[in-house]
């Protein structure tokens, strides 16, 4: 399926163009799918094309060889999500009744 490249989805144009970039380079990477592997020095020079990791780049390859779609190079946001707890709720509510009868 080939997707609008010249519409951004979420509405953020540079995540959009900097996905539509990964898209350029990888496909002229994976151009011949019957090659089987990608030598090193192909993926080192994609990566730094790109301004990733290798291991980054491979990453970007597994995702994008499962949808062939611009999409699924969308920068993946760093660390933990917004609004989510690391601790089990029952943890949390014993921290905040111990802080509450120790401090006040």
């Amino acid at each position: 399926m080939v997707e609008d490249r010249s519409l951004a989805s979420d509405g953020n144009a540079a995540a959009w163009e900097d996905a539509c970039r990964r898209d350029d380079v990888l496909r002229a990477l994976l151009v011949d799918p019957d090659k089987g592997r990608l030598g090193r020095r192909e993926v080192a020079v994609a990566a730094e094309a790109l301004g990733v990791s290798v291991a980054t780049l491979y990453r970007m390859i597994a995702r994008f060889r499962e949808t062939r779609r611009v999409s699924s190079l969308l920068a993946k946001p760093c660390g933990w999500p917004t609004g989510r707890k690391r601790l089990d709720p029952e943890v949390e509510d014993l921290i905040r009744t111990e802080i509450k009868e120790f401090y006040c």
